[in-house]
């Protein structure tokens, strides 16, 4: 891995390597005691909700803490060379796509000046 010249090659080298280590099994498997996979989970179902803007904000903002369910422990990311649980990083991305889809200044379910709020909240 560190002789690769870009990082698409040297995830294919981290990726052969947490399999051979296990390292993705690890991924795979939800549970912890580092961390709520259950609550996470759940989580996770809730942001993958559409259609009601209002609830998502909402959700948005009760996950928005940086170690919310014990996510930001280091120990989840140095188990394996290509990242954490599955689960962690399937919530982030799906968090990361809310925001995105409450973004667009043209929006009408909520308010423009509402949505400046929260993300300002959130910034810090």
């Amino acid at each position: 891995m560190p002789t690769a010249h870009s990082y698409q090659a040297w995830l294919q080298l981290a990726e052969e390597f947490d399999r051979r280590t296990g390292g993705d099994l690890w991924r795979r498997n939800d549970e912890s005691r580092l961390y709520d996979h259950v609550n996470i989970a759940l989580r996770l179902q809730r942001l993958r909700r559409k259609g009601d803007e209002n609830c998502l904000l909402f959700v948005l903002n009760e996950d928005i803490h940086g170690n919310m369910e014990g996510i930001g422990k280091p120990q989840l990311y140095g188990q394996a060379k290509c990242g954490t649980k599955l689960l962690i990083e399937d919530y982030i991305n799906e968090f990361f796509e809310a925001l995105d889809h409450l973004s667009p200044r043209q929006m009408e379910s909520i308010p423009w000046a509402d949505r400046i709020e929260f993300f300002q909240h959130a910034s810090r």
